[in-house]
């Protein structure tokens, strides 16, 4: 499987992956289409193979259409849709049958001289209830949809960085190879200085001990590479882990959106969404508490049977509960203090979105900073000195120790080069899934 480099911009296109993996619009009202409950009615945990080739966008697509925390979406969509069928139903009428002086003395004993009453009642709803319930088992529907996107956002962030953990690990066993290779070459040079009389055996020895360590280095990055691989694999099922990466992660850009234009994108943010789905919640089900304040009637009537006079006649009944007892003031009182409570959870989102990204931005910041001066200054000075330090090692101007140790800074500066891109694509991840905005 190939994994493509990073571009400058780690996630451009994560309104497009969350879009293109949206579960269908008109499931929000009620009862949906017949296909799309068909649809909804075969959904099961799932898995996918890897593509061979694999880009960051194809990776966070993949794992929100297999992951398992997402997996129980289309079951909930079916229990909420048919919890808005329900709330739209009127009231189910009644039928009673009642015998009068069914058991009984002389003339009135027995099914024959027994008074027969069949009635059909039916409550008649007051106050606006049906789509008092309607909305409020809307707005439960809102609610479940706003927690689906939150744990969706979570798994592209997470798949996000578990992509960018794996391109950097193949890049690094790219780079440990690499040096493995100038670590052998240094050998056969102090080697042929050697036989010439030029550097001691103690050279020889330290540059074979640079080789060795240099191949315990690579054993041990080829196991994280693995591991690296599988958990980017196992966030849509697949067991595999052997990934091909050709190039590695992208250099940060030159200079970084505003903080202004990144925090426009929060008014946006899933968090936000569903505390705002769950004031709404609370609203509605308050206008749902007021309404049910309104006395419902019920109306009965039917045929009445004389079966010991052998006549029939008709009743009409009309029923009203009395407020006595319950005068549903508490349910009332304890709506509006659910409804405040949604409006301070809100408030207190948005606060923790603000903060969340204002530390997130600082980080982005740094290692930018960072991944700039390590490109910038360091490569080339370090490139610089390791080039003069061979030319100089070969002519006899420097001591074998003196060309190890630039050797080594310059592998260590390389290894800066890869850990701060690293650092930088993860911290774009995180201001990304944040504010859904480009860099």
């Amino acid at each position: 499987m190939k994994v493509f480099p990073m571009s400058c911009c780690v996630l451009p296109l994560i309104g497009v992956v969350t879009s293109s993996c949206s579960f269908p619009s008109n499931l929000s009202t009620a009862g949906g289409s017949k296909a799309a409950r068909t649809e909804l009615s075969t959904a099961t945990l799932t898995s996918a193979s890897t593509p061979k080739v694999l880009s960051l966008n194809t990776a966070c697509a993949l794992a929100v259409s297999h992951h398992p925390s997402l997996a129980t979406y289309p079951m909930d969509r079916r229990a909420a849709d048919a919890r808005i069928l329900k709330a739209t139903r009127l009231p189910n009428p009644q039928l009673s049958i009642d015998a009068e002086d069914f058991f009984g003395t002389g003339g009135v004993s027995g099914l024959s001289s027994s008074v027969i009453n069949t009635l059909l009642t039916q409550v008649i709803e007051r106050g606006g209830k049906r789509q008092a319930r309607t909305d409020a088992a809307l707005s439960k529907s809102a609610v479940m949809t706003a927690e689906y996107e939150m744990r969706r956002l979570k798994v592209i962030r997470v798949t996000g960085e578990l992509y960018i953990d794996a391109v950097a690990s193949h890049e690094n066993v790219r780079f440990l190879e690499s040096a493995l290779g100038r670590a052998r070459e240094t050998l056969k040079l102090v080697t042929a200085l050697n036989d010439a009389g030029r550097v001691t055996l103690s050279a020889v020895q330290q540059a074979q001990l640079e080789v060795q360590k240099m191949e315990l280095e690579i054993n041990t990055a080829r196991k994280a590479r693995e591991r690296a691989s599988q958990a980017l694999t196992a966030q849509w099922g697949d067991s595999r882990s052997t990934l091909v990466v050709h190039n590695g992660l992208g250099a940060p850009p030159e200079i970084l959106a505003s903080k202004a234009s990144q925090m426009g994108g929060l008014v946006r943010h899933p968090k936000v969404l569903h505390a705002q789905a769950e004031v709404a919640q609370a609203e509605a089900y308050l206008k749902l508490a007021q309404a049910n304040r309104v006395s419902n009637l019920s109306v009965f009537g039917g045929p009445r049977r004389d079966n010991g006079g052998d006549e029939t006649s008709s009743l009409l009944g009309l029923s009203i509960p009395l407020r006595v007892f319950d005068k549903k003031k508490d349910a009332i009182a304890e709506m509006t203090a659910l409804s405040d409570k949604a409006k301070a959870e809100l408030a207190g989102s948005r606060r923790e979105l603000e903060t969340q990204f204002s530390l997130a931005w600082s980080d982005l910041v740094s290692a930018h900073q960072a991944a700039r001066k390590v490109k910038k200054d360091l490569l080339p000075i370090s490139g610089a000195l390791f080039k003069s330090a061979e030319e100089s090692f070969r002519v006899g101007e420097m001591t074998s120790l003196e060309f190890l140790a630039a050797q080594q800074q310059f592998e260590d500066i390389r290894g800066k080069w890869l850990t701060a891109r690293r650092e930088y694509q993860i911290r774009a991840v995180r201001v990304q899934t944040l504010t859904n905005r480009s860099l």
